[in-house]
């Protein structure tokens, strides 16, 4: 396959993951605060859709790792892209909190996952031998696109119609726009690999047992999940907060975007950079400025701070998100890479619990501040973490320090 061809798939690929998880995951920010209103429920209750989609995800995540070398790229794409339509609808004809809670939780938290960076980082991994580290990162910059494209035309749908009508109408693009994109494009199959497309993709050397007996992937887990699980408190609540200090869903919109735009230069640079520099030294300093940003934001929460915080921050995390998934092939291999990469999706599902925690923080303590600044106790143990990617003097973890 000509270096064309595989940019051009790696390209038509984003558009899933943008609309998709922009409008599940990111637009959730805008989309629920009308749910206090239509279905009477709590701030912790609506959090907790999006805590059980994320937190599905990840226990659905090795079972998707595991179908990566079964079935084509292709294949599981456009089982995401309908199953995210399908609950999208559904959705948008529920009547109770309960019903948004079991789709979030089931349908949509598997439509999301076959659309998202587990199974197009793969694909990246598995198209790429050189420049595997920009081709990764170009994949997970569809998260940041997401993150400032969607918004914005979220809320006009939502200003010219409702979130019922918004999720309909995000249903049908899925369905007669972006099938057919992917259908005739992305052509990938467990059967084409790097170094030649009639070779048979070689069966996985590792098993999940062995993954977690590394003490690299553990460093990686416990240094990014807590403050991961202090970005999704204070992500996902934008909206809610800064309504509760009088200001406007403009507001959180302009919040939202400009994370977006941040966390794509930060994803790029560090795809770039894990290609030519160690990739552990920039990972320690990535969390290292992530554990300062997520101080920030949490102990002041205005509307002028959120607007410079909340993008520093998404700019250290957009270049962890590219890192993480290259160390782990680096480690693991590329073979052995999806395993490794659903594992930690598993735990790193768990950091979605943030938006409920913080929401019910806020319904007990009577502020976000107040809730953000308690959940910061969590951030010691990431900056702890750290120490478990201490290379020894023998064995993989010093391979992976060399580069």
């Amino acid at each position: 396959m000509s270096a064309l061809r595989k940019w051009l798939v790696i390209t038509v690929v984003l558009p899933a993951t943008i609309v998709t998880w922009g409008t599940v995951l990111v637009g959730f920010a805008l989309v629920s605060l009308s749910w206090t209103r239509d279905f009477s429920a709590s701030h912790g209750e609506i959090m907790l859709a999006l805590t059980l989609c994320q937190l599905g995800q990840g226990l659905m995540a090795p079972g998707a790792g595991y179908m990566v070398g079964k079935l084509s790229i292709r294949n599981l794409l456009l089982i995401g892209l309908g199953l995210t339509a399908l609950g999208l609808v559904l959705v948008a004809e529920a009547s109770a909190m309960w019903q948004v809670l079991a789709l979030y939780a089931l349908v949509l938290a598997a439509g999301t996952l076959l659309t998202g960076p587990l199974i197009t980082q793969a694909l990246a991994v598995r198209l790429f031998s050189e420049n595997k580290g920009l081709a990764t990162g170009v994949v997970t910059s569809a998260l940041s696109f997401c993150a400032f494209v969607m918004p914005p035309v979220i809320n006009m749908m939502l200003a010219a119609y409702n979130w019922r009508n918004t999720f309909w109408i995000v249903a049908a693009i899925l369905i007669f726009a972006l099938v057919p994109l992917t259908f005739f494009f992305v052509r990938e199959t467990p059967a084409t690999i790097v170094s030649g497309e009639s070779e048979p993709a070689p069966e996985p050397t590792v098993t999940f047992k062995d993954i977690a007996r590394s003490r690299l992937f553990w460093g990686l887990t416990f240094a990014f999940m807590p403050l991961l699980f202090m970005f999704n408190g204070v992500f996902y609540n934008l909206g809610f907060n800064l309504i509760d200090q009088g200001g406007t869903s403009a507001q959180a919109t302009t919040v939202l975007a400009a994370a977006g735009i941040s966390s794509l230069p930060g994803i790029l640079l560090y795809g770039y950079l894990a290609d030519r520099f160690r990739h552990l030294p920039l990972f320690i300093l990535n969390v290292v400025m992530m554990a300062g940003m997520a101080t920030l934001a949490s102990v002041t929460g205005t509307y002028a701070t959120q607007v410079l915080a909340v993008p520093a921050w998404t700019f250290f995390q957009g270049g962890t998100l590219a890192l993480v998934p290259i160390i782990l092939a680096t480690h693991f291999g590329p073979t052995n890479f999806p395993r490794a990469n659903g594992l930690i999706a598993v735990f790193q599902s768990a950091a979605i619990f943030g938006a409920a925690v913080a929401g019910f923080g806020r319904d007990m303590l009577g502020s976000y501040q107040a809730a953000f600044t308690t959940m910061l106790v969590v951030v010691p143990f990431s900056l702890l973490a750290l120490l478990l990617l201490k290379p020894r003097r023998t064995g993989p973890a010093q391979a992976l320090a060399a580069g």
